[in-house]
């Protein structure tokens, strides 16, 4: 079966179109099938043009980060507690604390460490500033709260230890916004989740 026999099957099956397919003389199903051909061709070259775009932006990313934290020298002081914005070696922050983006979590807590299993911390609750209720909440984000990462500097998870922390879905978020207990701070908190 020839093209043009196939696009008059394909014409006749369509209840929409009542013109007939042009015969084999006519240019206009050549420049048809050109056009077809130069689509393809046309979205092969972008999707190889973004997956090369993609991987130089991810190697860009990796690298930028990477001279930021290569830049943070010892000279360079850690955040303190309740500090406001976290220091530039915490690139990969989301959103960096402050009193104004901490109203944006879903909780937030003075708590002490119960326990820590895996990457789940336990805390008993010692006042609420926003999102529940209960004595005790069970949050994931251990790794990153207790380890060094570039998220900011990391909190004691000893059993006992008294944080002040935020979060959302079901995480306890690290860039400041879980950080050593400080009087200050929590007056600080309240102010902003009242």
């Amino acid at each position: 079966m020839s093209e043009f026999d196939e696009l008059r099957r394909l014409s006749d099956a369509d209840p929409v179109q009542g013109t007939a397919i042009p015969s084999a003389e006519d240019p206009a199903p050549r420049a048809l099938k050109e056009r077809i051909v130069m689509s393809e061709q046309r979205t092969i070259w972008l999707r190889t043009r973004a997956g090369a775009l993609s991987a130089a932006a991810a190697v860009l990313i990796v690298a930028g980060g990477g001279i930021v934290l290569a830049t943070r020298g010892a000279d360079t002081p850690a955040p303190g507690p309740g500090s406001g914005p976290i220091t530039p070696g915490a690139a990969s922050c989301v959103e960096l604390y402050s009193p104004e983006t901490l109203a944006n979590r879903q909780v937030a807590f003075d708590g002490s460490v119960k326990s820590v299993s895996g990457d789940e911390v336990t805390f008993t609750v010692g006042e609420w500033f926003k999102g529940g209720t209960s004595e005790q909440i069970t949050l994931k984000g251990a790794s990153t709260l207790g380890g060094i990462t570039s998220a900011g500097p990391s909190v004691s998870l000893d059993p006992g230890s008294r944080l002040l922390v935020a979060g959302d879905g079901g995480f306890a978020w690290g860039c400041g916004f879980t950080q050593p207990y400080s009087q200050a701070v929590a007056t600080d908190w309240r102010a902003a989740l009242d």
